[in-house]
């Protein structure tokens, strides 16, 4: 499996705990962040969204809970990548789709 990217601040006081939670699999850090009023859409320097974050790192609960609460399916990363374009990169192994990567894709796919 690829390493996920390190998660980084911008500016350095940016409170990026709901891309942390949904990067690290902490469904109720998720929720808490969410119900505590972060922005769903938050990014950090390297434009992760807390969507991408769960997507690249195959948290399908995390996924489902930010979908269903309104995240944008269109944010994009530095490299260009939206949450169902990292679910494929992080999911690819020796050209076979993996799970849960496959769902996720289905998840997010807004084409």
């Amino acid at each position: 499996m690829r390493s996920l990217p390190i998660l980084k601040p911008n500016p350095p006081e940016q409170n990026i705990d709901l891309i942390r939670c949904s990067m690290s699999g902490n469904l109720s850090g998720v929720q808490n962040a969410i119900n505590s009023g972060s922005d769903i859409n938050i990014i950090d320097a390297n434009g992760i969204s807390a969507l991408n974050a769960a997507s690249m790192a195959g948290h399908l609960d995390i996924v489902n809970f930010l979908v269903s609460n309104g995240a944008d399916l269109t944010l994009k990363d530095q490299l260009g990548y939206d949450a169902y374009h990292s679910a494929m990169f992080y999911g690819d192994f020796k050209g076979l789709k993996t799970e849960p990567f496959n769902t996720i894709m289905s998840v997010v796919k807004y084409i």
